[in-house]
This record gives structure tokens, sequence and C-alpha cells, in this order.
């Protein structure tokens, strides 16, 4: 059974906290700069695009209690004045004072004067309900377990969106898996997200084993969700960073075959053949400008006929120096970017 559970937000401090948490969503890198980029990492492979919404509980007991019960892809009831308000879905929750204090401030009421709202999870919004609670709610309840409450709050949920709350489940589970994957794979749309599942999980599984034999009688589309994943093992091995000048945007670096995929088929897919690069170093291994030999970039006469800053700047400034290696283990990689992909 999906639980449930239920906040209130009904006394000026709380609807204070809503307005600031449940009306408005929190940014990214207000997330990342309080708990941590790995903690915003999991909360994005959980729901990988859109508004996240945080609330809290005071360190209370009951609350601790029900805290500690709830867990990733659970549901909550915002609730507030009898009226049951939002339902959303937990995405991740953190002890963290500091943050809670920094959205919400202290309690000044005489039951949790001096307290912050610590006990904090994270929440995608399903949808709005606005309609009229069975039963009044004070503080933090849940999981709802009795039968009758059980079925009254269902029943108002499908009234207000024609569907179950397991329907619901569902389709958001698979959504934000299609939206993860858009997103990890840089793939606009997917039209059949079981095909590219698949093909993860050959992908994944030939690494795993050590078999990186591509042949050429693979689709394009085959070639181009292997060479996606090979990518995200590849970026975590080597921390996000060109092994080269160190760039350490995400977005801009590429993974260069030592051995080319044409030259070398029993390879392709095999992150030990790989180096991550940014555009400019990547294009002047591929033009000869550069090579790595012995795990030191070694500049070629082509690139020595130039004398600019820049090229001294981007180029010549790198003769001789050691490449990066790599700061994971490829089986390491491998784990993470099972997880980051939820396969």
């Amino acid at each position: 059974m999906i639980n449930v559970f239920v906040f209130a937000a009904s006394r000026s401090e709380a609807l204070k906290n809503y307005e600031k948490t449940i009306e408005n969503p929190l940014e990214d890198h207000l997330i990342m700069e309080f708990l941590g980029e790995d903690f915003l990492w999991k909360l994005r492979r959980e729901y990988p695009d859109g508004p996240i919404y945080a609330w809290g509980a005071t360190p209370k007991k009951n609350n601790i209690r029900v805290w500690k019960a709830m867990r990733v892809g659970d549901y909550v009831i915002a609730y507030g004045n009898k009226m049951f308000k939002k339902l959303l879905r937990i995405i991740g929750k953190a002890h963290n004072p500091n943050f809670a204090r920094y959205l919400w401030g202290e309690g000044r009421s005489p039951d949790n004067k001096g307290f912050t709202w610590e006990y904090m999870y994270f929440m995608q919004l399903v949808t709005d309900i606005n309609r009229r609670s069975p039963i009044i709610f004070r503080g933090h309840t849940g999981p709802i377990k009795k039968s009758e409450l059980r079925m009254e709050i269902e029943k108002i949920i499908r009234d207000v969106t024609g569907k179950s709350l397991n329907q619901i489940d569902k389709e958001i589970r698979k959504e934000n898996l299609n939206k993860r994957i858009q997103k990890i794979l840089g793939v606009r749309k997917i039209k059949r997200p079981k095909r590219i599942i698949k093909v993860i999980h050959e992908v994944l599984e030939r690494i795993e084993k050590g078999n990186y034999y591509v042949p050429d009688t693979w689709s394009r589309h085959k070639v181009r969700v292997g060479q996606s994943v090979l990518r995200l093992i590849v970026l975590e091995m080597y921390g996000r960073k060109c092994c080269i000048c160190g760039l350490d945007i995400p977005e801009l670096l590429e993974i260069a075959h030592v051995k080319s995929w044409a030259e070398d088929p029993k390879n392709r897919l095999n992150p030990r053949n790989c180096l991550l690069l940014c555009p400019l170093h990547h294009k002047a291994l591929d033009k000869g400008f550069i090579e790595i030999k012995e795990g030191r970039v070694i500049c070629t006469e082509k690139v020595r006929r130039y004398s600019s800053d820049s090229v001294k700047t981007l180029l010549l400034k790198y003769d001789n120096a050691p490449i990066m290696k790599p700061e994971m283990d490829y089986n390491e990689a491998l784990k993470k970017v099972r997880e980051m992909l939820g396969v």
C-alpha cells in the first residue's frame, strides 16, 4: 500500500512557512548550498525536472516518529483550515537545522519557541485538491492506516483527479523515469521507453562483463544510447573534468576514444579506452595537434607552427604535462550510473 501522510498549516507561523516553500518552490542552488551536490543529485534522480517544495517538523517525539516513517515515493497532503489543499509526493528528506532556520526561522509560539522545523522533506506537486477534510488534523499525521479515513481520502483524490492513487503513482513513476532518461541521455523525446531501458540494460551488462564489442550491425539508435551510457560512466570516472585542462562544465565535455571507434570495434564500449576532454582538446587530439603518450600530453609539430598567446595558453601550456588520472574506479562509476538511471 502507498503511504499517505498529512501535515497541517493552519496557524499564523505555519501559514507563513507554507507560503515560503509550498506556495513557492526552492531554487536548486539553495538546496545544493545547504545539503550538497550529492543530495540535490538524489532529488533530481527521483524527480528530474520541475519545481521542488519543502516542509519540515520541529524536533518533537511524534514529529520525529512521523518523519522517520516517511519514504521516498510516499504521498503527503497539505491541510489547512479544515481543507485538503494539495497532494504532494516525497522525493527526499534531510535533518538540517541550519537550512530550516534559513528558510523558516525559529518558532515563537509557546509550544515551539526557539525550535526550528529541522526534520525536512522535499516534494513534487502532484495536484491541487481544495476539498473539505473529513476530520481536523494538527501537526504531522501518518501514515494513514485507518481504513475508513484512508478510503475517504482516496475517494477525494479520485473525485479531484479522476484516477486512483495507485494509477497516479504508476503514471508519475513512468513519467519521472522517462524524464530522467531524456535528461541524462540527452534524448528529446522517448517514443518507446521500454525499448530504451532494454538497450541501457544490454549496454551496462556488456560493460560489466568486459564485453566492449559493438558490431557494425547495431542500429543508429542502439549506438547512440550505448555512447550516451558510456559517456556517463567516463564522466563519473574523471570527476566531470577535462583530464587535460580541468574544465568542469559537464555539458561541454566529450569522451574521446584512445583507440578510435572505427579502428577497434572490440573496445568501443570500454571506459578504459576513453578520455574525458573539453571540445578544444578533443578536436586537437582528433586533428593531430596533440597526442597522448604514456599518460602525458605531447604537442606535435602541427601546433608548434603557431605562436599566438591563445595557442600558448590553451595548447602549448600542457606540452609534456601529465593527464589527470580517473578519480573513480570504473566499477564504482558503473554502480553510480545504474543508480542515476534507476535501472
